[in-house]
Formats: C-alpha cells, structure tokens, sequence
C-alpha cells in the first residue's frame, strides 16, 4: 500500500509522525502568514492615521494663514475689536 501525504510518501500504514509533520508544517506557515499580514495590516492602518493628521493639519494652517493674510490686507477688524 502506497500512503501519500503532501511531499512524504511511504508504504504500509500511516504513522503519526508521517501525518502530523505536514500538518503541523501548514499550521506554522499559515500562522506566520496571518501574522504577517496582521503586521503588514498594523502598518498600513499606522500609515493612513499619519497621513490623515497630516494632511489635516496642514489643512488648519492653510486655513489660517489665508485667514490672517486676508484680515491684514483687507484691514477688516474682525479679530480686532
């Protein structure tokens, strides 16, 4: 009887250490992928959060410095009461 499991092929009957070594090697890649996607999700989420700050300050002080440049030029007091 032929037994084939995954790339280890014997004849007779299975054993437990035939059987479990593929198995047990799926389980760790599958681990160590999911782990690096999660890493990889971690950093791309990370990544979004500074860009988003970022550009949202840089937003605020475009906002303000408009803001002041017009009150100067214009003379408008509206700060300034």
């Amino acid at each position: 009887m032929l037994v084939r499991t995954n790339s280890l092929t014997s004849t007779g009957p299975t054993e437990n250490s035939i059987t479990n070594q593929p198995v047990r090697t799926t389980i760790l890649c599958t681990s160590s992928t999911v782990a690096v996607a999660a890493a990889v999700v971690v950093v791309v989420v990370v990544v979004e959060v500074v860009v988003v700050v970022v550009v949202v300050v840089v937003v605020v002080v475009v906002v303000v410095v408009v803001v002041v440049v017009v009150v100067v030029i214009t003379g408008l007091p509206i700060f300034f009461q």
